[in-house]
């Protein structure tokens, strides 16, 4: 039997989701099946150029850079005062004060060269701060001046980064903003906690494997031996079981039409799993979403964020 031929549509993974349930909490694999499962994973992510922590743009003043640890590594993090707020009062030395801001957003990147460098481009932050929104953005391990990836899946690392948030502006209510991969811990973090108020996933696949599949076919065989070997890991990577848990009061979801490794299909399921609203942009392949409809998505992040 071939086991690199079958799709991904009709293999393994649909068997696993249909033999579960998403009325039952994901379990979490056992530490060595968890550990193996983040070695190949890492071993299979596109591979990027391991470069220090970017420093912000002058537009994006004021900011100031953190460290947070977690319990076995040390991530490097960026903090955006929102706009008018006594955090950027004190940060730029005015003393005007506008309002007290509305709550944290914590930013999560995709695997893509730079980490949280990718928010410091587009509109993002603007829009957060000139809504009067603190922002933190980070380096996931591997990316920046943050430790390298070691073991354990990379939830808890953002769990971390959540936890943080308390101590950086205590009682202000937290919301996530996730993209790509960032959007697919988020998942995962998100799933188990009840203290994040709303939660927004741009252009997150269903499955990073499932995803390689459709990305890069050739390695087709090691994603059948995922499957198979690790299937506890597996079937704890599947958004569907952590959708189904979330505990925001309000989630949003978006993806591109012509985006190879995500399906239409896939975002409007992971919405109906997580009751948030869904946006599908036309002509837009992966990451291309805030290039195409930076002015439809950014307006309904922040309508989903006011509403909690």
């Amino acid at each position: 039997m071939d086991i690199a031929a079958p799709s991904p549509e009709i293999g393994a993974r649909l068997r696993l989701w249909k033999s579960s349930s998403p009325d039952r909490h994901p379990v979490r694999p056992r530490p060595i099946v968890e550990n193996l499962g983040s070695r190949l994973l890492r071993a299979l992510a596109p591979k990027t150029p391991k470069s220090s922590t970017a420093t912000p743009p002058a537009a994006l003043t004021p900011w100031s850079q953190l460290t947070i640890h977690t319990e076995d590594s040390r991530l490097s993090a960026t903090w955006f005062p929102a706009q008018g707020s006594a955090a950027e009062a004190a940060d730029s030395g005015s003393s005007e004060v506008d309002e007290p801001a509305r709550g944290v957003v914590v930013l999560a990147h995709p695997w893509v060269p730079g980490g949280q460098a990718y928010f410091f481009r587009r509109s993002r932050l603007k829009a957060l701060r000139q809504a009067g929104y603190h922002a933190l953005t980070f380096d996931f391990p591997g990316f920046g001046d943050s430790k390298r990836w070691k073991a354990g899946f990379l939830d808890r690392d953002l769990t971390a980064v959540l936890d943080h948030v308390d101590s950086l502006a205590p009682g202000l209510p937290k919301y996530f903003w996730g993209v790509s991969a960032g959007g697919y811990w988020g998942h995962l973090a998100l799933s188990s906690r009840s203290d994040v108020a709303a939660a927004v996933f741009e252009e997150t696949p269903i499955h990073l494997i499932d995803w390689s599949d459709r990305v890069a076919p050739q390695r087709r065989w090691c994603h059948a031996f995922y499957r198979r070997a690790l299937a506890p890991a597996y079937r704890f990577l599947d958004l569907r079981w952590h959708a189904a848990h979330l505990k925001v009061s309000a989630a949003g979801y978006v993806s591109g039409l012509e985006d190879p490794g995500i399906l239409p299909e896939e975002t409007h399921e992971l919405a109906r799993l997580a009751a948030g609203q869904c946006r599908i942009v036309p002509n837009a392949g992966h990451l291309d979403v805030i290039k195409r409809d930076s002015k439809g998505w950014i307006p309904m992040v922040l309508q989903i964020f006011s509403t909690c």
